[in-house]
């Protein structure tokens, strides 16, 4: 090798000084050795040909332009950076990010009116008590895309810290609210109420579409179904109390999955508020296994009936609710659902036994409830005919069919 190479990365200021550490070496060489010293620089640095042979040639050099003699120096950087210089100094990002961070970490637009408002405020934090009143106006004057630009990189840091944070709110509620396994369940009196929403999406779960909650007592199999407009925890709420309000025995204990609309401060709340004779469980995350008495429900006492279709009409859920007042007369005092009553382990094998019995049928039998209670529910399936009832069901499906069929077309 000809040339002579300085050690590091070839920025900007490194191909300056290879030329500059081989010009004079190139100014009184030989024609031939100028090509070589030439081709060199060439490949090293990447210059035209003719733009690197320039630079050789004048280094440590004086060359007249314009009736002015210069002296050339190619390893000689400009000590001002081009461009208008920044009107505002580097602290001023730490105040803004003390500011952004106050306000609650709002848009750019937004801060800049938070500034101009809280200025008087702000200036009594800690983080000002160094601020200068030059400083003060200029916070006063930056506009949002500034600010943006000023915090680009504190913010991706806050971002990048916080991006895998749970979010404290549910899991604050989730601590509150025990686990129990299906298995761990001793059940002995009614009340205990197994809680799960069915989705009416029809496979399509953008906007807003219904819902029904469905309930189910562990002990007695006593369904209870009300349909909700959307997933909104109001609705829930709602839902879950006006079941305890008709049911024919005391609500003891909800149940329920994981979900978000169960597992929030309205439905914790509501079970503390009403003399906190209501007990809160949960399952297992991601284990159906811990509520299996309502996903058999959600199969036998509504998917039968209503399908997989997308409901989301006021028609649509008016019709749902008169049908499920129908199918919970028709599976509570009618329909036989069988319940263990005794499991054995007999050489590795399960052996079961089972009684057969309507949800009614177990309640009278029970000493739970009064007998004005019982003589009521009597009266009530006495009243009812079994085949009206069926023709009815029968009816609200037609019209919930002509509801969805309107509505598609």
């Amino acid at each position: 090798m000809v040339i002579t190479l300085p050690t590091g990365v070839f920025t900007m200021k490194t191909k300056r000084s290879i030329i500059k550490l081989n010009a004079k070496k190139y100014q009184k060489s030989s024609k031939k050795e100028k090509r070589k010293i030439l081709d060199e620089i060439v490949a090293s640095t990447g210059y035209k040909k003719y733009y690197a042979a320039k630079l050789l040639r004048t280094h440590d050099r004086y060359i007249k332009y314009d009736n002015i003699i210069y002296k050339c120096n190619v390893g000689k950087t400009s000590e001002n950076r081009r461009g208008r210089k920044s009107k505002y100094p580097s602290c001023i990002n730490n105040y803004l990010y003390e500011v952004w961070k106050e306000s609650g970490s709002i848009s750019s637009k937004h801060l800049v009116v938070y500034i101009e408002e809280n200025i008087e405020h702000l200036m009594k934090g800690k983080a000002f008590s160094d601020i200068t009143e030059e400083n003060k106006a200029l916070l006063l004057q930056i506009r949002h895309a500034t600010i943006d630009r000023r915090l680009k990189e504190k913010r991706e840091r806050h971002y990048s810290k916080q991006k895998y944070r749970v979010n404290r709110g549910v899991n604050h509620i989730k601590k509150l609210i025990p686990i129990e396994r299906h298995g761990d369940r001793k059940v002995k009196k009614p009340g205990y109420i197994d809680i799960d929403l069915v989705h009416h999406s029809g496979g399509n779960p953008s906007g807003d579409f219904s819902y029904t909650l469905s309930s189910v007592d562990a002990l007695i199999d006593w369904v209870s179904l009300r349909i909700l407009k959307n997933k909104a925890r109001v609705w829930t709420c709602n839902a879950v109390d006006d079941i305890r309000t008709n049911l024919p025995f005391e609500m003891k204990h909800i149940h329920s999955d994981n979900g978000g609309e169960f597992i929030n401060e309205h439905l914790y709340q509501y079970t503390q508020i009403e003399g906190a004779k209501i007990g809160f469980t949960r399952s297992r995350p991601y284990t159906k296994n811990d509520n299996p008495l309502v996903e058999c429900k959600n199969w036998t006492v509504v998917r039968q009936y209503v399908g997989y279709r997308r409901y989301d009409t006021e028609k649509e859920i008016k019709v749902l609710s008169k049908l499920y007042n129908l199918i919970e007369l028709k599976h509570n005092l009618f329909v036989p659902s069988m319940k263990t009553i005794e499991k054995k382990y007999i050489n590795g094998k399960v052996h079961r036994k089972y009684s057969t019995k309507s949800p009614l049928k177990r309640l009278l039998e029970s000493s739970f409830i009064d007998e004005s209670t019982k003589d009521k529910l009597i009266e009530l399936k006495n009243s009812i005919d079994l085949f009206e009832l069926n023709r009815n069901i029968k009816y609200y499906q037609k019209k919930l069919d002509k509801c969805y069929s309107r509505k598609r077309y």
